[in-house]
């Protein structure tokens, strides 16, 4: 037999149901069959380890998939043979040398694992594949495809890994000498700790931290094999520990790292923190040697958390006291060695003086590295290598070579910035936190094999040189600075002048734990690169750029005319007062870049990426032209292999924005944002895993993310909320079980997504051992620890709810998973654990005479049902109670990120599939809609997130996009990897056409439905080697109920419910039954409340203002229609609205009380089928028609919030409220000012409930005769309501004087009332 030679990339869209495309030429078989006899099917789109011809991979046993096209339906695979061969010449004449597997009797064409000869490093092999079908005749050879191992073992490795030898200084350690003393234990005992640093937390924190601590006597050290004791002592395995204080490391620059001590928000300590070294036996002692912390810095670049006051003290065997030897009262810390003013250049020369078959890098380098080869870049990869716990893994890349090579001489480059592996202190930058891994290194083998046989290999190690580069500043959170006048000409080039460089200098790996591995995703690559749309000046000589939609990527700037000048660039993905705000991450992030000359530069970062939508440029005399400001889009280069298209344009506003979060945070790990944090919050990629692989090919993505979060695991089983756990946290932001079983529920996914077991049984084990640590914690069978369902509008969902539902969710997942990887014993004990776990859950939480759960709340009743744990008898009880709940709240959820999913899908399945529908595009707060309508172009961290402040680039609340794809479009997997699928799509609501596309491992799935006048058609697309179950919905009842019909060959099953149901194999089918309406003519105009809450005050104007937002593409006239309740008059001003495409108009309605006796009711605005409301309450509250400010203001938080009417603290933490920005600085004040004077007598303040962040002490403030009057005061406070009375008073303005809170850290307000003389506040 014979394989054409050559392999044809075949688009997915010919590997679907139908018959091969015409247009693309198929490698035809040697001698073709007759037609009679010949085969339906065909085999393409060969992937090894989810990627097509892959290079440089690391696994010996590759799991190999192929699809297949047909042409006719119902078509099979019944056998299959894979042929792979040490060349294309052997594959070409049927020679399969490393294996042929012979003809197969299955119909497995996922994950079919390599059974061939070993495979060794370096190696390239050749395959290809056929397949029988349900005749039993075989199809032609697919093409060829090809995969090639990397360095499959460390000796493999002979390249050293190098630095730059500025960047190895070290810190001198503190020297305490004293007179000698005979003792056992050595003790040190601080009262004062050195200065704090940023870490994870809102404010810096101290500690007690230091690398090493030494005993000396004579001048022989005795600590080496000590016994380290301490007070306390913070544990991050790895990293962080008690006994690294002796272990010989005089730095922090690498794991372990040292000692600490849990923080403090104080350096002077109430008692003393003390460590203590037994050196086993009694021996004179002289001398103790302090080694500081050297991997970051102070924000004023000094040594952090080293003991200011500190004694020491000896004290022998057999002595219940020790004797202080030394006092020291303010140590100054050591001083940190000067490190470089820019990012390291390396370079090696090379000569070739021979034909060159092939040419090979494996390379990496920390942080992040860019590889140049003879001037130019190798590959088009960036970011490189992929984030990693790097102390126990660093991933390499091989990168095919051969063309960039020339004959003569050569160079090698590399540049290198810090990366998330190198954190340092940037005072006047933004940082998540503080951490080094060590100096930035890398380690490169570049291995040429020539056409004689010979080879060469050039790798790094002590004979390369080493210079500093024009990057200047290089961090992972705050930003990149280039300096041109820093490039050195040629530096990459073999002729270029590098005389004045130094040699570099061979080192370590991070840890003597990290291993080199291959490569395991694709990579991060741009995407796209959008122009800026707008240029404003927002003052001199600073000019505001916008790119029209929020991204994660780079900004990229071309300046002309700025030589020698610093031209800064601010990015940020919103603005305040017509400025970039940097709120969300609290310190500026900027990019500097100074020309060299005055011709055009064009620059962008290369060694970190931000979330940003607009950019302020400065320092340049010339503003750059729109055509010079861009946006290069970057994110993990996953192949996108779903879409969703709808009649409803809100529907298709919220896909773009949950796609748009994906695309932000999709980078070599799953991110929450793509600034503030940059950190691989586990939770999503499981919440929101369905969104993730509809849109996404993520087989071999989510297998680099699973890995990542089995290398994060701790010893005791514990998987830490984020992986890599690059800083640690405490509490529920550590420990959650919604976050930590994405260990779990990330392989279960995998499996029902691409249905392929490996995953499962390569973490089998490490699941194992999570379902141990979490019976470790549980008390009789709940868990109650964690962060509970966060964000969450209803905060009343225990937190045994979340934890324990989750438990059981993971108890069910591994009782499958067990059977899965063959575990029988496992499977057994898996379902009784579930068992027992239902079993207590529902006799602690379970309320039988209502048949309700816990608090009641949507989370607390939708978690239980979508879990499984619900009786039978109970569950149409207690879903009725889930969907009352959102209707008693006009049409909103109440959920957070962990009770969304569950709520969506319950409400569904339980036949509520319109008021998902309807809570998603509700205009108002919390829906996705109110995100659209308020301009939100990313989905954002908070339900009101664009007026909220937080982020603007979060997925982590996509679920409604994998619902859309599930329920609208109703493709739903049955078994692993969507083999066999049901189709299932519910019509409802005012949409008259869907279509959903993904692409399983076997093809394109395609579900589409569309009402036609009443005909409602479903067509349905299978790929070949699938099945599908199609429920087609029925309208009508009893004999008026409209039937089916279908494509001849489909099997009806019968009537089941509203639907009747067909069995289907491969190919194209279509559906028709009846609908007994046309679908509604729909507005593209939405109507929304632009106003929380109208107070009507007497003697004052009160509006209500809506707003009207066009998704149309054209412009819309709108009339919108008006009305008021019962003792309220509404009026607008004009009869219609005309709404420009794409934007949004206010309408202001003005209201007037008609009824004195009337308190509250509502103002409601229509355009078509489109209606919003505004409640409206009469008050005699003036700072409701008052302006409200403030002395400063936390990110997220608002003095506007101090006056909207709404006195809940329950969404305290998404802004309900003012909290000042000012950090334990006092005072602060909060200033109502009218547009005329107003007398008052009486103001209510409604501060923080709980007493720990209550105001404490503030005085009350009235303008008079052009000078602050105190009113009123209070002193000691610990209630959340004060209500302060004075004397009548005529002022302009109120002030509030916020002295002290309880907490001592910030100002909190939630409301400010104020009242006139016979008006008083509620008495409630």
């Amino acid at each position: 037999m014979t394989l054409a030679w050559g392999r044809i990339r075949i688009p997915v869209a010919v590997f679907t149901a139908g018959v091969v495309a015409a247009a693309v030429t198929w490698a035809p078989p040697v001698a073709a069959a007759p037609a009679a006899t010949a085969s339906v099917l065909s085999v393409g789109a060969l992937t090894v380890d989810s990627l097509a011809d892959p290079v440089g991979i690391d696994d010996a046993t590759p799991s190999l998939s192929w699809q297949l096209a047909a042409t006719r339906r119902n078509a099979v695979q019944t056998a299959y043979q894979t042929l792979v061969a040490s060349s294309p010449q052997r594959l070409a004449v049927g020679d399969g040398d490393m294996w042929d597997s012979g003809k197969v009797d299955s119909n497995q064409s996922v994950g079919v694992r390599y059974e061939g000869k070993p495979l060794h490093s370096r190696q390239r092999v050749y395959w290809a594949v056929r397949a029988w079908d349900a005749d039993d005749r075989p199809s032609p050879w697919s093409g060829i495809g090809s995969w090639e191992t990397g360095l499959l073992k460390p000796i493999d490795w002979s390249a050293r890994w190098i630095a730059n030898p500025a960047w190895l200084a070290h810190t001198n350690p503190v020297t305490v000498t004293f007179p000698a003393r005979h003792g056992r234990y050595v003790r040190l005992d601080v009262t004062r700790l050195g200065k704090p640093i940023k870490e994870g937390w809102p404010y810096p924190v101290s500690r007690l931290q230091l690398a090493e601590m030494e005993v000396y006597g004579a001048g022989q050290l005795l600590s080496r094999d000590a016994l380290a004791k301490a007070s306390e002592s913070f544990e991050i395995p790895g990293s962080w520990t008690l006994q690294a204080i002796h272990d010989g490391r005089l730095t922090s620059d690498g794991p372990p790292m040292g000692y600490t001590s849990y923080e403090r928000q104080y350096q002077d300590l109430d008692g003393s923190i003390w460590l203590e070294l037994d050196l086993g036996r009694d021996t004179d002692v002289d001398k103790l040697m302090l080694y500081p912390r050297t991997d970051t810095l102070t924000a004023d670049g000094s040594t952090p958390n080293f003991p200011q006051n500190y004694t020491v003290q000896v004290r022998a065997a057999g002595e219940t006291t020790g004797s202080v030897v030394a006092t020291v009262t303010g140590q100054v810390a050591p001083k940190p060695p000067a490190k470089p003013n820019a990012m390291p250049l390396f370079a090696k020369t090379f000569t070739v003086d021979k034909p060159i078959a092939r040419a090979r890098l494996y390379a990496t380098g920390l942080g992040v590295y860019e590889a140049r080869l003879n001037g130019a870049k190798v590959g088009d990869a960036v970011l490189e290598p992929a984030n990693t716990d790097y102390r126990t893994r660093v991933e390499y890349a091989t990168h095919d070579v051969t063309s960039q090579l020339r004959q003569g001489a050569n160079a090698l480059g590399f540049e290198l910035g810090n990366g998330i592996y190198n954190v340092p202190s940037t005072p006047g930058r933004y940082q998540k936190f503080s951490c080094s891994m060590g100096a930035p290194k890398l380690i490169a083998q570049l291995e040429i094999t020539y056409a004689d046989g010979t080879n060469a290999v050039v790798a790094s190690d002590d004979s390369w040189v080493t210079a500093d580069g024009p990057t200047t500043f290089s961090s992972w959170y705050g930003g990149e600075d280039y300096d041109a006048r820093r490039e050195i000409a040629g530096w990459d080039r073999p002729d270029g002048d590098r005389s004045g460089w130094v040699p570099a200098q061979e080192t370590t790996a991070p840890t003597a734990g990290s291993r080199l591995t291959a490569r395991a995703a694709p990579p991060i690559r741009a995407q796209t690169t959008l122009n800026a749309v707008s240029r404003t000046e927002v003052a001199g000589g600073t000019w505001l750029y916008d790119l029209g939609r929020n991204i994660a990527g780079w900004p990229q700037v071309t300046v002309r005319g700025a030589a020698g000048s610093k031209v800064r660039l601010r990015p940020a993905e919103s603005l305040a007062n017509g400025r970039v705000d940097q709120g969300q991450v609290g310190s500026p992030v900027n990019f500097d870049v100074t020309p060299a000359t005055d011709a055009a530069v064009t620059w962008h970062p290369r060694f970190m990426y931000y979330g940003f939508r607009y950019v302020e440029i400065s320092g340049t005399d010339t503003p750059p032209a729109l055509a010079d400001v861009q946006g290069i889009v970057l994110r993990a280069d996953n192949e996108r292999t779903g879409s969703l298209e709808t009649s409803d344009p809100m529907v298709n506003r919220i896909h773009d924005i949950v796609n748009r979060a994906i695309d932000g945070n999709m980078f070599s790990v799953l991110t929450d944002c793509p600034h503030r944090e940059k950190l691989g919050w586990l939770e999503e990629a499981h919440l929101v895993g369905d969104a993730l692989t509809a849109n996404f090919d993520l087989g071999a993505y989510y297998n680099k993310i699973v890995r990542d979060v089995e290398d994060a695991q701790l010893g005791n089983g514990m998987v830490p909320d984020i992986a890599p756990e690059y800083t640690v946290f405490s509490g529920g932001f550590r420990d959650d079980p919604n976050w930590g079983g994405a260990l779990i529920l990330v392989p279960w996914q995998m499996y029902r997504s691409y249905g392929d077991a490996r995953v499962l049984r390569e973490h089998y084990p490490a699941m194992k051992s999570y379902m141990d640590y979490l019976a470790s914690k549980a008390d009789g069978h709940i868990l109650s620890y964690g962060l509970g369902d966060w964000v969450a509008f209803d905060t009343s969902t225990p937190l045994a709810v979340t934890a324990t539902t989750a438990y059981y969710r993971f108890a069910t997942a591994m009782t499958q998973i067990a059977e899965a990887v063959g575990d029988t014993a496992g499977k057994a004990a898996y379902a009784e654990r579930a068992e027992q776990i239902r079993s207590a859950f529902n006799a602690k939480y379970f309320h039988a005479d209502t048949n309700s759960y816990a608090s009641g709340s949507q989370a607390s009743n939708a978690l239980p049902l979508w879990a499984g744990m619900v009786p039978a008898d109970a569950r149409a009880a207690v879903l009725q109670h889930v969907v009352d709940d959102v209707k008693a709240r006009g049409n909103h959820l109440s959920t957070g990120e962990i009770g969304l999913p569950a709520l969506l899908d319950v409400l569904a399945d339980g036949g509520h599939a319109d008021l998902v529908e309807a809570l998603a595009n509700n205009p108002s707060s919390p829906s996705y809609a109110y995100q659209v309508l308020h301009g939100a172009t990313t989905l954002t961290e908070l339900w009101d997130g664009p007026t909220a402040g937080a982020s603007q680039n979060h997925f982590m609340l996509g679920a409604i996009d994998g619902w859309y794809y599930r329920y609208l479009g109703g493709i739903r997997s049955t078994t692993p990897g969507y083999q066999t699928f049901l189709v299932q799509p519910e019509v409802t609501g005012d949409m008259s056409h869907v279509r959903a596309e993904q692409r399983s491992p076997y093809g394109r799935i395609v579900s589409e439905w569309r009402r036609d006048g009443k005909t409602l058609h479903l067509d349905v697309e299978v790929p070949v080697n699938s099945s599908a179950t199609v429920s087609v919905p029925l309208f009508g009842e009893g004999s008026g109920r409209w039937r089916a019909s279908a494509t001849a060959g489909a099997t009806f099953v019968g009537i089941q419910g509203d639907r009747a149901v067909y069995r289907v194999g491969s190919g194209r089918w279509s559906f028709i039954t009846r609908t007994p309406d046309t679908p509604p003519q729909t507005s593209p105009v939405v109507v929304e409340a632009s106003t929380g809450q109208a107070a009507v005050v007497p003697g004052w104007n009160s509006n209500a203002t809506f707003r009207l937002v066009n998704l149309g593409d054209t412009e819309v006239t709108a009339r919108p229609q008006v009305t008021a309740s019962v003792g309220f008059t509404a009026t607008m001003d004009a009869d219609s609205v005309t709404v420009p495409a794409g934007q949004g108009m206010e309408v202001p309605v003005a209201i007037e009380l008609t009824d004195q006796g009337t308190t509250s009711g509502t103002v409601s605005l229509a355009v078509g089928t489109s209606t919003a409301s505004v409640p409206l309450v009469a008050t005699g509250n003036l700072t409701r028609v008052a302006t409200v400010t403030a002395s400063s203001t936390w990110p997220g938080f608002s003095a506007a919030k101090a006056n909207d009417g709404d006195t809940s603290a329950a969404r305290w933490d998404g802004g309900a409220g003012w909290n000042d920005g000012t950090f334990q600085t006092f005072p602060d004040t909060l200033t109502a000012t009218w547009s005329r004077p107003v007398t008052l007598d009486q103001a209510r303040l409604y501060t923080h409930p709980d007493a720990r962040y209550a105001l404490q002490d503030f005085d009350v403030q009235a303008f008079v005769d052009g000078q602050w009057r105190t009113v009123a005061s209070a002193r000691g406070n610990t209630a959340g309501r004060v209500d302060t009375t004075f004397a009548a008073t005529s002022t302009t303005a109120l002030r509030l004087v916020a002295l002290a809170s309880n907490d001592g850290q910030f100002s909190r307000v939630i409301e400010l009332e104020a009242y006139s003389p016979g008006t008083s506040p509620p008495t409630t």
